[in-house]
């Protein structure tokens, strides 16, 4: 099969899947999180776990890399306060540029023990990742059906 075809159909199918499993977030009462947050990390680690046995005939064990899972998984807990606070999108959307900005520095500075990767043309590079964070706050002006709803109710109240 082609690569380069592989490679579209695998990013199709994180971008329609990866936004979908906070949906559940939203439209459930989920308490403090710490279930959703068990079956969550559940599912990937059997998905990865069977990735693993079907892809890698060595199972080669990497100890560092679950210091990054760990982190991962902390940052993790977070995930249902902010989507019951500031909502999917929004929530989704700032995750999204602080890995972006993290990972735009990283390549482009060297940090933690990576090599600084030169770009071909560093102003649109510059450009690109500035715009990008730029645009996350004019983001948080969007308003949901909720935050519309609740603020006609008040204004009904306050006309009363």
């Amino acid at each position: 099969m082609n690569t380069t075809l592989l490679s579209y159909f695998c990013c199709l199918v994180s971008v329609v899947f990866y936004g979908s499993n906070y949906i559940v977030v939203k439209k459930f009462p989920t308490g403090d999180g710490m279930f959703f947050q068990f079956t969550l990390t559940l599912g990937i680690f059997l998905t990865a776990l069977f990735l693993e046995f079907l892809t890698n005939p060595t199972h080669q064990f990497y100890p560092f890399a679950m210091l990054g899972g760990m982190i991962w998984a902390t940052g993790n807990l977070l995930t249902v306060p902010v989507i019951q606070t500031i909502g999917v999108s929004l929530g989704i959307s700032i995750w999204g540029i602080s890995n972006l900005a993290i990972g735009w520095c990283t390549g482009t500075f060297g940090l933690f023990g990576i090599d600084a990767q030169p770009v071909d043309n560093q102003i649109l590079n510059c450009v690109g990742a500035s715009l990008a964070c730029i645009s996350v706050p004019f983001y948080g002006f969007i308003k949901s059906m909720e935050q519309k709803k609740i603020e006609e109710m008040e204004e009904v109240k306050e006309k009363e």
